[in-house]
């Protein structure tokens, strides 16, 4: 069951990978934040991203969080941010959570052209009553 869920979440992975890279050939930009395999800061999160994409008035996001081997839950909360009025507001928010070490949220949304957008991302990695959470911030697209 374990390889099964690996092997879903690999297939999940490749075609978002995919689908960010068919978006990018008509999308005016891609832009992402991350977490590289193997940061030392983190004991519980091995890979984490978050993207976003923007075209034709549709908003694009991707998220997603993948624990090390000992991680027993996994969750991805993605708050989709326009810049109006000298800040950032939150007008779509999305969470996802799943049972094993790894995550992925995926989501759109349509948005109005003369603003700037990013995606702000939490990740959080289990491991029993233990945790772990980081927060990652897509760079800004300008619609």
């Amino acid at each position: 069951m374990h390889l099964k869920k690996l092997v879903c979440f690999g297939l999940m992975l490749s075609l978002l990978t995919l689908n960010v890279g068919v978006t990018k050939a008509y999308a005016s930009e891609i832009k992402e934040g991350s977490i590289e395999s193997h940061d030392a800061r983190f004991k519980y999160i091995d890979t984490a991203t978050s993207r976003l994409s923007i075209s034709n008035g549709v908003a694009n996001v991707a998220s997603s969080v993948l624990g090390q081997s000992m991680v027993t839950k996994t969750e991805v909360t993605a708050r989709l941010q326009k810049y109006a009025d000298g800040r950032w507001q939150t007008i779509q928010a999305w969470t996802v959570s799943s049972g094993s070490k790894n995550c992925l949220l995926s989501k759109t949304y349509s948005v109005s052209k003369g603003y700037s957008y990013r995606v702000d991302t939490t990740v959080t990695a289990y491991m029993n009553s233990s945790s772990e959470r980081h927060d990652l911030v897509s760079s800004v697209v300008k619609y």
